[in-house]
């Protein structure tokens, strides 16, 4: 068995991929977000679906720590991270296992070299070992912005049902100046881990976007056949997915965003403009 890293953003569209990958490689087990901190959300979705008992890496991290199994030095914990993903992939063998893992939880595995925007003792851990690595990319970062903002409002992060015409949502108000800082950091983090995986041999990249409007070809695309190079294995025949989590938020943010023309007319004159065009939105 092999383990796999599925590295992306939050509200980035992971559960789609993850979706995606167990059902049509059958033989590849996807986490839960391993480096999720405790709390309800941790409770909600678990580490491993068909082992909801395995800790996540936090809580076993303070177990271990507390019963002197591991050090709790900065500079030793990618050491207790290799240990805990050893116990991890137990439970799937022997399947393939493929970690879900978001940018801004990476900094909490921080020893002395990181950066501002990325880490750097958690790639030399990824390629040291030869991990294969697929980088999620959602190029309309103000969709996850609103998105994230409305989750926070409501308190529901995933959907299983489709939302009801009659049901309305509540409205949210975003800082325009703020808005563009975030794009303009979550870009720059992801620029920074594709920088730091360059020339890495085993790195693979999928837009969230292409990957999504792929869906409707009839036949199978490029992305399929990057995710059969970075699981390594070909795909059992393909078929419609479905997706156990619904879109939490309209194709029109202006239904949830309050002040969204002031939103756009800020972002209008950055290099960010395009994401408020009528198409790009609905992509997203």
């Amino acid at each position: 068995m092999k383990v796999r890293l599925l590295l992306s953003t939050q509200r980035s569209g992971s559960h789609f991929l993850k979706s995606f990958i167990e059902s049509h490689f059958p033989a590849v087990v996807c986490s839960g977000e391993i480096l999720r901190q405790p709390g309800s959300l941790a409770r909600q979705y678990p580490a491993l679906a068909h082992h909801p008992e395995f800790l996540h890496f936090w809580p076993w991290y303070e177990s271990e720590a507390a019963a002197g199994k591991i050090s709790v030095a900065p500079d030793q914990r990618m050491v207790a991270f290799a240990a805990y993903l050893a116990k991890l992939s137990e439970q799937v063998r022997p399947g393939d296992l493929v970690l879900d893992i978001k940018y801004n939880s990476i900094r909490s595995l921080s020893g002395y070299w990181d950066s501002d925007y990325g880490s750097h003792d958690f790639t030399s851990f990824i390629t040291s070992r030869n991990i294969p690595v697929l980088h999620l990319i959602r190029k309309n970062i103000l969709k996850t912005i609103v998105s994230n903002k409305l989750a926070l409002e409501t308190g529901v992060w995933h959907r299983a049902e489709e939302r009801r015409e009659d049901e309305a949502l509540p409205k949210v108000r975003l800082n325009p100046k703020s808005v563009l800082f975030d794009i303009r950091y979550a870009f720059k983090l992801t620029q920074d881990y594709q920088v730091r995986f360059s020339g890495y041999p085993r790195y693979e990249e999928i837009i969230y976007e292409d990957f999504v409007r792929e869906q409707d070809l009839p036949e199978p695309g490029v992305n399929l056949r990057t995710l059969s190079c970075f699981l390594e294995r070909s795909p059992i025949a393909s078929r419609p997915v479905t997706l156990p989590f619904k879109k939490t938020t309209p194709a029109d943010p202006a239904e949830v965003v309050e002040n969204w023309p002031e939103v756009i007319r800020i972002l209008r004159t950055t290099e960010h403009g395009w994401m408020t065009d009528a198409p790009y939105l609905a992509a997203a």
